[in-house]
């Protein structure tokens, strides 16, 4: 279901609260532990099916109330189950911040995510000029309350790259499409000056989308500090919200090198 996703399914989805979220780690390029999660968005259909992220998104962009409301409802999901003992990224869409209506300290997400510690919120890249500005309005506001700050997907296509958000983010997350475009000579010395950039001013890099040993070597000789991608698929944690199970069960505790038991788990939660 892509393309053709039903404005009834999305309300369905919603009014039944038929989402979770899945835990991705970032892994060190050197030593291989992981050293932190990413909480990415998972939707169902009635049927228990998976629905793409992507086009629930779509579609929630049309309701900019909603889209708020469902994103504050995703964020503390993401929050309350997130892996102890590693930091967390979330992804936080400008549209869904400015939904609410108002910005800066009353804000309802800004304010769900104040005292949180040791997150870093993901910035999502841009496809137009009203998109940067939304991020850079974003970005002020996360950092009046002393969040760490991620760039993500950059080099996606159609994207672009604000400037400004890329001198003052913490990290810079690498779309997987770069693993396509680095045997392109022009392409990979672009990328070689991007990570080096990233290196020169301080700032962390990921690289996404790492499915093969190669890959990762391969992003350990350009210099890559993270990698995230399906070779880590065991260490994948979920936290889905099932209306079936007849009570949420979860255990919270440190994911460490050392903790199977937290690896390719479900949690039920209600």
């Amino acid at each position: 279901m892509h393309a053709a996703l039903a404005t009834q399914t999305v309300s369905e989805i919603i009014d039944q609260r038929l989402f979770g979220t899945e835990y991705q780690p970032l892994v060190d390029c050197s030593g291989q532990q992981t050293v932190a999660y990413e909480a990415l968005a998972r939707f169902y259909n009635p049927a228990g099916r998976s629905v793409s992220p992507l086009e629930v998104f779509r579609r929630l962009h049309d309701s900019p109330m909603l889209l708020a409301r469902v994103e504050y409802q995703l964020k503390q999901i993401q929050l309350e189950y997130r892996p102890a003992g590693v930091p967390l990224f979330i992804n936080l869409d400008p549209d869904a911040y400015h939904g609410f209506g108002y910005e800066g300290a009353d804000n309802p997400l800004l304010q769900l995510l104040a005292d949180e510690p040791a997150l870093v919120v993901e910035l999502i890249e841009n496809t137009s000029i009203t998109d940067a500005q939304a991020s850079e309005s974003l970005s002020d506001a996360l950092r009046s309350i002393g969040k760490q700050l991620a760039l993500d997907d950059v080099g996606a296509p159609d994207s672009v790259v604000s400037l400004p958000i890329l001198s003052i983010v913490d990290y810079i997350k690498f779309d997987r499409s770069w693993l396509q475009r680095w045997q392109d000579p022009t392409s990979l010395v672009l990328l070689e000056s991007l990570v080096s950039y990233a290196r020169r001013t301080g700032k962390q890099t990921v690289l996404e989308g790492v499915e093969c040993a190669q890959q990762l070597q391969q992003a350990r000789q350009l210099g890559f500090d993270l990698v995230q991608g399906y070779l880590y698929r065991d260490r994948f944690i979920n936290a889905r919200l099932d209306r079936y199970a007849p009570e949420a069960r979860s255990e919270n505790h440190e994911v460490t090198d050392a903790s199977p038991d937290r690896r390719d788990s479900e949690f039920l939660v209600r």
